[in-house]
């Protein structure tokens, strides 16, 4: 059937609506086109959990080898570094959250990160950190473990350490 818009008939009312509605730009030329091919961006959960560097001290970097001193009946303030990196023009949204349970000599460090990833298009090639904060109860003097994820590592409470971040043995 040909439906012709100056001929009256059943189907001319919608033929002149389609004809007349403001399109977005490119309208035109992207029906019957797939999205990602007219310049519509699409954008995918992300999801990590338990996977990061974890330091002893509040804002402390995975790259940097900031000492810090651990005291007895304090808290420790401690900061997981997600393993990944976000770029700038290709992520959006990004958020962290994590926690500390102490179990009698252990330390258990959970993290939780999500953000948006752009999932079409070219990407700036900068490398963004992703951070989350929180604090333990207050640690009496003695021997622990912080266990996080399938990572652990042994600290002693009082001590002073090179390292504010924690690596595997």
């Amino acid at each position: 059937m040909v439906i012709e818009p100056n001929r009256p008939g059943p189907y001319r009312a919608a033929l002149l609506a389609l004809l007349h509605r403001p399109l977005r730009r490119w309208g035109w030329f992207c029906m019957g086109l797939p999205l990602w091919s007219c310049g519509v961006t699409s954008w995918e959960e992300r999801d990590l959990a338990g996977d990061g560097t974890v330091c002893l001290a509040p804002g402390a970097s995975a790259f940097s080898d900031t000492p810090v001193r651990l005291e007895a009946d304090a808290p420790l303030t401690i900061t997981v570094q997600a393993a990944t990196c976000l770029s700038s023009s290709c992520s959006r949204e990004a958020r962290g959250t994590c926690r500390v349970e102490l179990r009698g000599q252990e330390v258990l460090v959970s993290s939780q990160f999500r953000w948006e990833e752009k999932t079409r298009g070219s990407c700036t090639d900068d490398c963004n950190t992703l951070s989350a904060s929180c604090m333990s109860p207050p640690l009496p003097a003695g021997d622990y473990v912080i266990r996080h994820g399938r990572e652990q590592q042994s600290v002693t409470v009082p001590s002073m350490r090179a390292q504010s971040c924690l690596s595997s043995p």
